[in-house]
């Protein structure tokens, strides 16, 4: 079965596979958040962030991500909000959050996202879209696929880091 989808056209199987790369990003996330704490809280300069900041962002992130897409299944076509990272890093004290509870809600609130995608018909996947206040309509692949993106974008800043950390 073929979903269409505002991107491109994807397969069942790649559905699947996109929901299963994103579902599984939760693991490196854990790997990440055992590293020792001066490797976690090294700070190259002053306007850089540490690995336990892009942690945090990461869950902050993915918080707002999957509260759209949720918005996007119950209520197809509905515009949503965007947050300024900067500012939550910056005013939710990043710097002394528990990585432990990080970890957990990621993984967690990933495992449910990819338990409620997995549910969707084929032939509904293309229709359940949101409307970005910048990037116009998002569907659930964009979805997806951005925020399995957005784990990988951290990742090089994160693997710089624990190089210079150590």
């Amino acid at each position: 079965m073929v979903i269409c989808t505002q991107e491109n056209i994807m397969t069942s199987v790649e559905k699947d596979s996109l929901i299963e790369k994103y579902e599984n990003q939760g693991a490196q996330v854990r790997a990440w958040s055992i590293l020792p704490t001066q490797v976690l809280d090294f700070r190259p300069s002053v306007e850089k962030w540490t690995i336990r900041e892009h942690l945090v962002h990461l869950l902050d992130a993915d918080l707002n991500a999957i509260t759209r897409a949720r918005k996007a299944i119950a209520e197809p076509g509905s515009p949503i909000y965007a947050y300024e990272e900067e500012l939550w890093t910056a005013r939710l004290a990043y710097g002394q959050v528990d990585l432990n509870l990080v970890v957990e809600l990621f993984i967690g609130l990933r495992k449910l996202m990819a338990q409620t995608l997995k549910a969707i018909k084929d032939q509904d996947w293309g229709k359940l879209v949101y409307i970005h206040p910048k990037n116009g309509p998002m569907d659930l692949a964009a979805f997806l696929k951005g925020y399995i993106e957005h784990v990988e974008f951290h990742r090089e800043y994160i693997e710089k880091l624990i190089s210079q950390g150590k």
